[in-house]
């Protein structure tokens, strides 16, 4: 009999002690990780779903149009982050590019990636689909080509925006794809540090005695490619490791790159504002080591021979009584090419915006500034330049 009692007393025990523990796994979760989603807003326009076949792949993407768009206006790229897909960065924006979209006229372009990741200029990634890598600037180069010709759209006012492994490939757009997208912007990326390099630099006409320091801006390309002495250099397949090398004048084109605009949080949990290894916890959603947030605007400012313009500047932004003060910095030149940096004190993982809460686990999630107008703010400013060229 005192052993059955003994045997019983034991089972409650384990019972409670697992009820307790499933409740405090569940209340960690709901903590950290829930969030209820954004409340779709009453929109003027619909949103098409459809596919494209590229290079044997098939891709979704989500188109939003607003009612009585005219001919030739803009269109916006919003490019999810990892794990997501176009509808969910849609939700996740706070539909605040949508809303944009029916006041300003333009249209919004939702991609999915297929793999996990994008394939952007970092080696670190899950960017392929049953053993093959995804080749995902001719995906995008090959939808925004189709999409111009059937909705005629302005093909000198095509931007690109995306959040976190959609800013790396944002970042990368930029690169390599400056005649397409005329800006981007990149939310919660950084350019990745060399080792951690796959992307090419544009081209640029440089003598044989300069090839060098064109080189040098991939951070000692001897392991990493070399520069041709044919009077053109490769400046390829490598990043700085630092962001503090710089092309020789003479190895620069007019137009380097698209215009850009870095949005981060200076507590971001998985892309350090400093630079480091972009990962959460060091251990989930690895992205490599990655160059601080300063390092990566000064990276596309020497690229393109800006300066930076005025000392940074504090400015303040207020969405539904929360007001949120950031930093902004600006490289300008004569090359018609912009960058900039917004730095949000205390910010997390993600884009700022008042309408959508972030999960904890990914940092603070102010509501100000919005993000979404403050990047359409920069795509807008970007037409008022000359368009980028590529060699």
């Amino acid at each position: 009999m005192h052993t059955k009692r003994t045997l019983k007393k034991f089972l409650q025990r384990l019972l409670l002690s697992l009820v307790l523990v499933v409740s405090l796994g569940a209340g960690l979760f709901g903590y950290f990780l829930y969030t209820p989603d954004a409340i779709e807003p009453k929109l003027s326009g619909t949103l098409q779903t459809a596919t494209i076949d590229v290079g044997g792949v098939t891709y979704t993407y989500r188109l939003y149009l607003p009612n009585n768009l005219p001919e030739h206006a803009p269109l916006v790229l919003v490019l999810h982050g990892s794990g997501q897909n176009g509808a969910q960065i849609r939700m996740e924006t706070g539909f605040g590019f949508d809303r944009l979209a029916d006041a300003k006229q333009f249209a919004v372009l939702y991609p999915s990636s297929k793999s996990f990741d994008w394939n952007d200029c970092s080696n670190t990634g899950d960017f392929q689909v049953d053993g093959r890598e995804l080749d995902h600037q001719s995906y995008l180069n090959t939808l925004v080509d189709r999409l111009v010709a059937t909705h005629q759209f302005d093909r000198n006012r095509v931007f690109v925006t995306g959040v976190s492994s959609g800013g790396f490939m944002s970042l990368r757009l930029a690169l390599e794809s400056a005649s397409r997208f005329r800006a981007v912007a990149a939310v919660s990326a950084n350019v990745p540090a060399a080792g951690n390099f796959k992307c090419k630099l544009p081209r640029g006409e440089v003598s044989a005695n300069s090839s060098n320091e064109a080189a040098s801006v991939a951070g000692a390309s001897s392991s990493s490619g070399t520069a041709d002495t044919n009077n053109t250099a490769n400046l390829g397949n490598a990043a700085p490791p630092d962001g503090s090398a710089g092309l020789d004048s003479a190895a620069r084109t007019k137009h380097a790159t698209s215009s850009v605009l870095f949005i981060n949080g200076t507590a971001d949990p998985l892309v350090p504002y400093q630079g480091g290894q972009a990962a959460l916890w060091g251990m989930f959603f690895d992205s490599g080591e990655v160059l601080s947030a300063q390092a990566s605007a000064e990276f596309f400012a020497r690229l393109n021979q800006l300066q930076q313009q005025t000392p940074n500047t504090a400015e303040q932004a207020t969405e539904r009584a929360a007001t949120t003060t950031f930093e902004r910095r600006v490289w300008q030149g004569d090359s018609g090419v912009q960058v900039e940096l917004i730095t949000i004190p205390s910010g997390g993982h993600g884009m700022p915006q008042p309408d959508w809460q972030r999960p904890r686990l990914l940092g603070p999630s102010p509501m100000s500034p919005n993000g979404p107008e403050l990047i359409w703010q920069f795509f807008n400013r970007s037409t008022q330049q000359s368009a980028p060229q590529q060699p």
